[in-house]
C-alpha cells in the first residue's frame, strides 16, 4: 500500500481507539484553571488605591493632629468627587474594578456618619507622662 502512511506507534501503544494522550505541563494545566480569575497588575494597583483610600478615611476619622486631619479630608474629597475622570479617581478606580461607585460611596459615607457621632476615646490616665525635674548642677 504505497499511498497509505503507517502509524508511528504500533496499535498497542497508541491507546484506546487510536487516541493518544496529550501531554501537558503543570503550568499549562493550572494556568488554564487560574486564567480568567487572575488579576492583572493594573487591577491589583487599582484595588490597592481603593483600599488605601478607604483605610485612610477609617484610620483618620477621629484624627486631631494636622497631618491626620489633612489625610482624612483629602481621602474624603477623593471619595466624594463624582465626575473626576483622573486615572486614579474613586469613580475611575471603581469602574476599572467593576464596582458600583455610588453603592460603595454610600456605604462608606454611612459608616462615616456613624463614626462622626462617636466621641474620640480619651487617653487613659496611666498614659500621661509627667515632666521630669530639671537637672541640677552641683559643684
Amino acid at each position: 500500500m504505497a499511498g497509505m502512511e503507517q502509524p508511528i506507534l504500533p496499535s498497542e501503544e497508541r491507546g484506546v481507539d487510536g487516541l493518544e494522550p496529550d501531554l501537558m505541563l503543570p503550568e499549562q494545566f493550572f494556568g488554564t484553571l487560574r486564567g480568567p480569575s487572575r488579576t492583572s497588575g493594573e487591577r491589583r494597583l487599582m484595588a490597592a488605591v481603593l483600599q488605601e483610600g478607604i483605610e485612610t478615611l477609617q484610620k483618620n476619622v477621629h484624627a486631631s493632629d494636622p497631618e491626620g486631619r489633612e489625610s482624612f479630608l483629602d481621602a474624603l474629597a477623593w471619595l466624594r468627587a463624582r465626575h473626576d475622570v483622573a486615572l486614579f479617581s474613586f469613580t475611575t478606580v471603581c469602574a476599572a474594578l467593576d464596582i458600583d461607585a455610588d453603592f460603595l460611596r454610600g456605604g462608606v459615607m454611612r459608616w462615616l456618619e456613624t463614626k462622626a457621632g462617636e466621641k474620640r476615646p480619651a487617653a487613659p490616665a496611666e498614659a500621661t507622662v509627667e515632666e521630669p525635674e530639671p537637672m541640677r548642677r552641683y559643684g
